[in-house]
């Protein structure tokens, strides 16, 4: 099971599969350091990278079901 919590001020909001998609290990494998990069090059100070990046991966984990799995493949997630 994977579960990733995230917190916003008062919010809190934990996401939770009971299966596993290797599409999701894929893509934080491959996009991990771009993401962390694209929000240095957005001038994101390096103390708050790590929790904007899982807050993207968040939303990742949450669209990936609506994602045809050969438009994952073929490159439909974007950097």
């Amino acid at each position: 099971m994977l579960v990733l919590s995230l917190s916003l001020g008062s919010a809190h909001s934990t996401v939770s599969t009971q299966r596993h998609d290797p599409r999701f290990g894929a893509a934080y494998l491959r996009y991990r350091g771009t993401v962390r990069g694209a929000l240095a090059q957005l001038g994101v100070p390096e103390a708050e990278r790590d929790d904007l990046a899982q807050e993207v991966f968040v939303v990742l984990l949450r669209q990936l079901g609506r994602l045809a799995a050969d438009e994952a493949e073929a490159g439909g997630l974007r950097a």
